[in-house]
């Protein structure tokens, strides 16, 4: 056993966690300024990821319903090529 085993005095303990909480917090900010998010105001924020996510959803959305109608017309082009070729049999 080292002797760093002991606790520490309460007085130590409050200064090292609010060191540490002004670390990370400076730490974020420079982050998030880096990264051109303002955290003053949060708010701000959560309405353009909610934006985004908007964006991305319709976007998702105009995929698939594309996708539907592509193989619609494909499917009725081929239906009525079939159908032009029976009915010249005929």
């Amino acid at each position: 056993m080292s002797g760093y085993d002991a606790p520490l005095p309460p007085h130590i303990e409050a200064r090292i966690e609010d060191t540490a909480e002004r670390a990370a917090t400076k730490a974020l900010d420079g982050f998030f300024l880096r990264m051109g998010v303002d955290t003053k105001d949060p708010i701000s924020m959560q309405k353009d990821f909610a934006m985004l996510r908007a964006w991305r959803e319709s976007s998702e959305m105009i995929k698939k319903r594309g996708l539907a109608v592509a193989v619609t017309v494909i499917v009725t082009g081929a239906l009525g090529m079939i159908y032009a070729a029976l009915t010249h049999k005929l």
